[in-house]
Formats: C-alpha cells, sequence, structure tokens
C-alpha cells in the first residue's frame, strides 16, 4: 500500500525522546521544545544520534491507541510516520497520573 522500508530500532533517538517526554511531563504541556531546552537536532547529537534527516511527534493522551489514533488523523504526523525517506525510529513514553506523555523521533541514520 505505502511501500514503506522497515523502520530500525535506534537507541539514541529511543533515549532523546525519552528525555523529551520527561520534559513534557515536567512541563505538563506537549511541545517540540521548551524554553531552556536543546532544539531537536541538538538532543540527537547529545543521544550520540548521527542524522541526514530527521521528524518528531509528540502527543498526550489517556493511553497508547488514543496517542496512535491522534497522530494519525493529523496530516503532519501522519506524513512522519510515513515518510519513505526516514529509516530509524526511536519511541519516548512516560505516564503521569493517568496521562500518558509521547514522542516519537525519526531518522535518517549516517
Amino acid at each position: 500500500m505505502h511501500h514503506l522500508g522497515v523502520l530500525h530500532w535506534n537507541e539514541g533517538l529511543a533515549l532523546a525522546a525519552s528525555r523529551h517526554a520527561l520534559e513534557m511531563v515536567k512541563h505538563e504541556a506537549i511541545s517540540h521544545g521548551f524554553p531552556g531546552e536543546a532544539s531537536l537536532p541538538e538532543r540527537l547529537t547529545k543521544a550520540g544520534v548521527h542524522f541526514i534527516a530527521i521528524a518528531e511527534n509528540v502527543a498526550d493522551g489517556p493511553n497508547v491507541a488514543r496517542l496512535h489514533e491522534l497522530w494519525m488523523k493529523s496530516p503532519h504526523h501522519r506524513a512522519n510516520i510515513l515518510n519513505k525517506d526516514m529509516d530509524s525510529l526511536g519511541i519516548g513514553i512516560v505516564e503521569r497520573n493517568g496521562q500518558f506523555f509521547a514522542v516519537e523521533d525519526f531518522g535518517r541514520i549516517k
């Protein structure tokens, strides 16, 4: 249907995603960046990721099924998930008081 390659798990992307999910919990908000936090490229570099291209999805919701639904119904987030140029993925999810804060970091790794 979409003719996509396999996404490979990347520990560096997962580390950066997990750290950012913790920041979202700390701020009780979803965002691609907070004041004083490094930018996405800087976060990935700091986590040891060597990339050619990157993308990120963020969301919060009461369960993982809802997170997936939100991402797939959003044209931009869905495009990140279905981006044939990405070859790697790392995910971070943190639960706080019944709310899940999630980050998907995608990369085309060097």
